[in-house]
């Protein structure tokens, strides 16, 4: 299910400088930079939405899809050989289909994996700037958190450092770290 996220306004008049956190709202926020010296390979289920569904999130309530495809892929995921469980990913990824994006959550392995009808993604080596952010418990990191950090991310400090990316971002859950997650970029 989708809550409504309280915008946080001041938020949008600082500029995080990288390798600093910054605590706001009892949320740390973090960018870097990080050189990915090998493709990280991803194995996991698909899903299409309407980029509406994006621009709702945060906002709107009601039941997740993100969610549902999240909650069926832990429950195979012990199951599939080769799978480097050290966290999870969520891919938003650019769709074929006018008006819509593809979102893929997923672990990864050694090279590309096959394994029943699940899908494959691979991110190529290269520069990935990363806003790490953590919230007091899980659902605060999903259901609030992570919308600010994208929003701030993607609408603040992409733009004011004139940065561009390649189409898709990734959020990476540590295994280790259960209330954190990364927001992951690929610098063109």
């Amino acid at each position: 299910m989708n809550i409504v996220t309280k915008p946080q306004l001041e938020l949008n008049y600082t500029l995080i400088e990288e390798n600093m956190p910054i605590i706001y709202d009892n949320i740390i926020f973090e960018i870097s930079q990080k050189e990915i010296i090998e493709d990280i390979h991803l194995l996991g289920y698909q899903i299409e939405l309407p980029i509406n569904f994006i621009e709702k999130l945060g906002i709107d309530s009601g039941r997740d899809p993100l969610y549902d495809l999240w909650a069926k892929f832990h429950k195979i995921k012990e199951k599939i050989p080769s799978i480097i469980d050290s966290g999870d990913f969520g891919v938003t990824l650019q769709s074929q289909k006018e008006g819509y994006f593809e979102y893929f959550v997923s672990n990864k392995g050694n090279t590309p994996l096959t394994y029943k009808k699940l899908k494959n993604w691979s991110l190529n080596k290269g520069e990935v700037i990363i806003c790490t952010v953590e919230a007091e418990n899980f659902n605060t990191l999903v259901l609030d958190a992570l919308y600010k950090a994208q929003n701030y991310l993607f609408n603040i400090w992409l733009p004011t450092k004139s940065i561009e990316i390649e189409p898709f971002s990734i959020e990476y859950y540590p295994k280790s770290q259960e209330n954190t997650v990364e927001i992951w970029v690929k610098k063109k």
